[in-house]
């Protein structure tokens, strides 16, 4: 883990000393003396990111809420404190006010119009909803303006020092102090500003130095974002693969091997991005000269930082008892969201709900309800909840502030798994039936969307499952649904087999299908499965519009499941990260046995049958050896339809009279027994 990751932000502009007041460029951030003795006086920092980045992580990727919508506006009261020596670093209250409404115009998007972002990056630009108002009540309870002033000569090479001349409450504002030169400086670079992270930051360092000779409009909206945890792009240049937890953990901001300077559109210093993207130096967190935006991915981060780390700066209290706030202005209606430390729990065990509503809680009516749980209903922001029964259960939060009530209802929120399933594999469904989900199975929405069932396309039947998911408005949402918790022990072939329908939209398409055996009891999940890219297309033909799979354009993917084979109550997971590419269709999902009624797991070798999928007739054709064999037709849960007959190299199968569906030609040569699998339309 890279120590830069645990320091405070410094960022540096280099200057020409002989040309005066020359435009500052931002270069590397650099660890000076003072950061250094911090680390190794508290080492435990690395401990604390890694623990702010997994309760990120989590919250990002399982906080239940309704699409396309986040809290109102969040306020922050501030205080700027200007450290002078009577010098131009004494700036007027006009300058500051010139800092607080370029800030508030970067992130709420008002910087820039839609129109002039670059057309790779309009997907995700986002109104960070943050607003900064000047305090205008001391923490004394006296009025202010939120400027304060104090002469000093530590205004020249100044650093955390400065923070002892004057500091407010930094749970109640935020600090920033401007001051003439920041110490580290050399005679050719400049150090414009620093901020600490959350979880680094303690009651005597939090908030930002900023120099006072900045008028960029970006720097200070930049230090903000540390403030607020956000990286840099390239931080940990390239990274890994994953993006969500190398990097800048957002998946929306392409990795940089290193920080941009002027504006260089088009540089795409890594490729093992997917989709390969360029870097995005527009972002306010990078060092171009053409920084405007922020993404959604960076919001989310945002998001939880002000639920974990700023509660109280931003609560309705504090707006109020800092002055920002009229008493009669409100801050809009509740949302209403949660978490729960787990969505799968053994039966007996319990849950922890944590409220992430938008809403002041101290002024908030909370109800929950919890079928089969206990409490069933419960009246705080954080219950914690035992199921003592098997099953799959709903979870509804109802909240009330003085703007209104909002109802969130979470479908399937809470599986409670058997020990041991009644549930035996070989277990096989076709989505033929309606009213999906069925009994027990479970559905996990992303952005609000979830998998299913559509009878616009399907192989060998009349229905699948999809996501509808071509042009959505997403970035690395994740859709689940999982089966009910099965006995996987019973199977005598350890394998899953289901048809799947996907096209790339482009040759850089980045969406995933991964498959999961979960055993809540046994505390087990094991990754089986994760397709992306040309492994997880059924066809080669790049799709830019909306697709829908004919006959022809499925695959079937068998995966092994040799490692869960003890497993007894397993629930089989499959999870599709989006970033609203295209479409993706599931069917005919086969746990246990590919094959019915015992079959080994082999195909035949050197046989075939076509046309597949067929209609009225198919022909099978055997290889040289197989001078005669006999057959028969079974469907998929492996009961026999009445068609059977011998050949000789080979034989004609009518299937006029089938109905559509999935089926399988069981062969006998000699002592050989195998299997053909078809679909009829």
């Amino acid at each position: 883990m890279s120590i830069q990751k645990t320091i405070p932000t410094l960022c540096l502009v280099a200057f020409s000393l002989g040309l005066y007041g020359q435009t500052l460029r931002e270069i590397p951030c650099h660890t000076d003396e003072k950061v250094r003795e911090q680390v190794a006086n508290d080492p435990s920092l690395l401990l604390k990111q890694v623990e702010s980045e997994e309760k990120i992580y989590k919250h990002i990727h399982h906080t239940q809420f309704k699409a396309g919508e986040g809290c109102e506006v969040r306020i922050i009261p501030t205080v700027f404190h200007i450290i002078h020596d009577n010098g131009s670093e004494n700036i007027s209250d006009a300058t500051v006010l010139e800092y607080v409404q370029k800030v508030n115009e970067t992130y709420r998007f008002q910087n820039i119009k839609m129109e002039e972002v670059d057309t790779t990056w309009r997907k995700v630009v986002v109104d960070m909803k943050v607003e900064l108002r000047l305090a205008q009540i001391d923490p004394n309870g006296i009025n202010t303006n939120g400027i304060v002033r104090v002469q000093s000569s530590t205004t020249a090479n100044a650093g955390d020092n400065v923070k002892t001349l004057s500091m407010w409450d930094p749970k109640k504002y935020l600090n920033i102090w401007v001051v003439r030169t920041i110490s580290g400086s050399t005679p050719s670079s400049t150090i414009l500003g620093y901020a600490y992270f959350p979880w680094m930051e303690s009651s005597t360092n939090s908030g930002i130095v900023i120099r006072s000779d900045v008028l960029n409009r970006a720097t200070l909206p930049h230090e903000l974002g540390h403030y607020l945890n956000l990286y840099h792009p390239f931080e940990g240049s390239c990274g890994s693969e994953d993006c969500r937890v190398t990097g800048d953990r957002v998946c929306d901001t392409p990795p940089s091997s290193g920080q941009n300077f002027g504006c260089p559109r088009g540089r795409n210093s890594c490729s093992n991005d997917s989709p390969d993207q360029p870097d995005q130096i527009e972002n306010i967190m990078d060092y171009s000269d053409c920084r405007t935006i922020f993404t959604r991915g960076q919001k989310a981060r945002v998001d939880y930082t002000f639920e974990q780390y700023r509660k109280t700066l931003i609560s309705r209290d504090n707006l109020l008892a800092t002055g920002v706030l009229d008493s009669n202005e409100t801050l809009g209606e509740p949302i209403a969201a949660f978490q729960s430390d787990k969505n799968v729990v053994c039966e007996g065990g319990s849950i922890q709900f944590t409220d992430f509503s938008c809403t002041e809680v101290a002024n908030t009516e909370y109800k929950w309800l919890f079928p089969s749980g206990v409490p069933s209903i419960a009246y705080e922001p954080n219950p914690q909840v035992a199921y003592a029964n098997a099953g799959l259960y709903d979870v509804t939060l109802i909240i009330t502030n003085k703007s209104g009530t909002d109802t969130l209802i979470s479908m399937g929120a809470v599986r409670v798994a058997p020990k041991v399933a009644s549930l035996k594999a070989p277990y096989r469904v076709d989505f033929e039936l309606a009213d999906f989900p069925y009994e027990a199975w479970g559905i996990q929405s992303g952005n609000g969307d979830s998998w299913q069932r559509t009878t616009d396309a399907s192989y060998g039947g009349a229905a699948s499952l999809w996501i509808q998911n071509f042009g959505k408005q997403v970035e690395s949402s994740t859709y689940t649904f999982s089966t009910p918790p099965i006995d996987l022990s019973t199977s005598q072939a350890h394998v899953l087999s289901f048809d799947l329908a996907y096209a790339l939209q482009n040759a850089g398409s980045r969406e995933v299908l991964e498959v999961y055996a979960v055993d809540a009891c046994r505390g087990v999940e094991l990754l089986r499965l994760s397709n992306s890219g040309a492994s997880l297309r059924s066809i080669t033909q790049e799709m830019n519009a909306s697709f829908i799979p004919k006959a022809d354009q499925w695959k079937n993917i068998v995966v092994d499941m040799a490692l869960a084979k003890s497993l007894t109550a397993a629930s089989i997971e499959f999870r599709f990260t989006s970033n609203g590419e295209q479409n993706i269709f599931i069917d005919n999902l086969v746990v246990g046995s590919d094959w019915p009624m015992g079959l080994e797991e082999r195909m035949a070798q050197g046989w075939d049958c076509w046309p597949n999928p067929a209609r009225d007739a198919l022909l099978i054709q055997g290889p040289g050896s197989a001078s005669s064999f006999s057959w028969k037709v079974i469907d998929l849960y492996g009961r026999e339809v009445g068609l059977e007959g011998e050949g000789t190299y080979g034989a004609q199968v009518s299937t006029s009279s089938l109905l559509p569906g999935i089926y399988f030609i069981q062969i006998y040569s000699g002592e050989n027994v195998m299997a053909l699998r078809f679909a009829k339309e």
